[in-house]
């Protein structure tokens, strides 16, 4: 597991050495993450694993940017912790 205290550059490195990942969830604004760089990466390097991100900036810009780049899914940082269970799920 990748934290944020492990930030973005790590990212990759971790999904290198588990290939078996479900699914990633990645902050926007997660340390050495530069918008949507850190999507943008995952996506490049593993194109295979979903990418939901999570965010407290729920700008529809944002949501569709995130769309556009590949995630698979946004949840909004305010959203229940049973709703965001269901969305994970």
């Amino acid at each position: 597991t990748v934290t944020e205290a492990a930030g973005a550059a790590a990212l990759g490195q971790a999904l290198d050495q588990r290939p078996d990942t479900d699914l990633v969830l990645l902050d926007l604004t997660m340390p050495g993450a530069h918008g949507f760089s850190a999507l943008l990466h995952v996506r490049g390097e593993h194109p295979e694993v979903p990418v939901v991100v999570i965010s407290s900036n729920e700008h529809p810009r944002v949501i569709r940017r995130a769309q556009q780049f590949g995630a698979a899914g946004f949840i909004p940082k305010s959203s229940p912790a049973e709703a965001i269970g269901e969305a994970v799920a």
